[in-house]
């Protein structure tokens, strides 16, 4: 079941960079800035599943208290706390475990998208352009 999970979110998914890898560019510019935390919350990741997955990923490994801060932010009607935030490497650790967890190196494309279209077909999925041809896909990244 999670294999045809996994194929089916790979055929609806097309990620298009031009360094044709997952956070190429995340990477690079979170290195030259230094940044260590990110300022988003924990519970802000990509996991299509649950959003405390990232927190359960730091517990599962014994990363939460090391690479993980607590903001201590005044309360207030839109905020009700604790807010807390992941260190930029246990971030990028979680990511690469979805990856590979669902396999998505095959979902990304070494190019540079130049139009997106919607195509009008049953489900509505969307044509990208590249300098490579194009892929249609139910969602392009």
């Amino acid at each position: 079941a999670l294999s045809k999970r996994r194929t089916e979110l790979v055929r609806q998914c097309c990620v298009v960079d031009p360094s044709g890898a997952w956070l190429d560019q995340w990477d690079r510019q979170f290195d030259a800035l230094g940044i260590q935390m990110l300022r988003s919350s924990i519970s802000a990741h990509p996991d299509p599943i649950d959003g405390s997955m990232l927190r359960l990923f730091a517990e599962k490994h014994k990363r939460r208290s090391e690479e993980c801060a607590q903001l201590m932010l005044p309360r207030g009607d839109q905020y009700h706390g604790p807010y807390e935030v992941p260190s930029a490497r246990l971030f990028r650790d979680f990511c690469q475990s979805i990856i590979s967890r669902y396999g998505l190196d095959e979902a990304v494309y070494r190019a540079k998208v130049t139009k997106l279209t919607p195509v009008e077909a049953p489900g509505g999925s969307l044509r990208e352009e590249h300098g490579d041809g194009s892929s249609d896909a139910d969602a392009c990244v």
